[in-house]
């Protein structure tokens, strides 16, 4: 997904970015309008990530996942 982002155009594939609300060791956060469906929705864009930091993002997104229900 990253790889369709525009950085003048503010827009993911069908999403458009409407704010950014954060920016973590991942990546950053935005609020972004799903311009199919007219919701809002957030976006994470991730950066880069060496082979360690890759491990650990998978263990906490592992840790944070387990016992959620969509």
């Amino acid at each position: 997904m990253v790889e369709a982002y525009e950085e003048n155009g503010k827009t993911i594939e069908h999403y458009a970015l409407l704010k950014q609300l954060g920016d973590g060791q991942f990546g950053c956060a935005y609020l972004a309008l799903d311009t199919i469906s007219k919701k809002n929705v957030a976006i994470k864009i991730f950066k880069e990530l060496d082979a360690a930091t890759q491990k650990t993002f998978e263990a906490e997104v592992t840790a944070g996942t387990s016992g959620l229900k969509h």
